[in-house]
């Protein structure tokens, strides 16, 4: 099995997780043939070298955390708010999410740190981390269901919080839309960005 095909597979939503010395495999339910199957299982020492290459180790708690009392002090967002910005904007790409929508990730998060009127927003109407920093563990990239409004957000930005149940959001392309808060954090499963790692 080569790279290539790896990154085939990842790019038709196929994706790979290395939890200790298991690799994890979430297909789409049409790919997932006996063929897919036996190249699979006869693949494993391959796949799991290659997730182990490119696992980066987690940030220390002592990184993150000093991130966190500058975004604090800085944006005067409560402390909580700030540690889960500086978790994502310290950790390394989750292999399950694709390096294009990782960079979304981190843009929206800067560009969302850049505005304290926004976020004090976001705290004041009640918003939760969970609707802001949510995903599925395993597929963030099809579970709608699961995603908070970083995943969410793909080219757009943040332009106002109406709300405790709406967001403005600016797109170039279609201008601008509403983002209605999900109950994300009922959706079971689901896990903080920083969590999958």
């Amino acid at each position: 099995m080569s790279v290539a095909l790896v990154q085939t597979l990842q790019a038709q939503g196929v994706h790979f997780r290395l939890e200790g010395q298991q690799v994890r495999v979430n297909a789409p339910a049409h790919l997932v043939t006996p063929e897919l199957r036996d190249t699979l299982a006869r693949c494993k020492p391959f796949i799991l070298e290659q997730l182990q290459l490119t696992a980066s180790p987690p940030p220390s708690d002592e990184a993150w955390q000093e991130r966190a009392a500058i975004i604090e002090h800085e944006a005067g967002i409560p402390r909580e708010w700030a540690e889960a910005f500086a978790r994502v904007c310290c950790m390394a790409r989750p292999t399950s999410i694709p390096a294009a929508s990782w960079q979304r990730v981190i843009d929206h998060a800067g560009r969302m740190l850049d505005s304290p009127s926004l976020l004090h927003d976001l705290v004041r109407h009640g918003w939760g981390l969970a609707d802001v920093f949510s995903v599925h563990p395993y597929t963030p990239e099809s579970r709608q269901d699961a995603k908070g409004l970083l995943m969410l957000m793909q080219d757009a930005e943040v332009i106002s919080v109406i709300n405790g149940q709406v967001i403005g959001l600016k797109n170039q392309d279609s201008g601008a839309q509403l983002f209605y808060r999900k109950p994300v954090s009922r959706t079971p499963g689901s896990v903080m960005i920083w969590e999958m790692t």
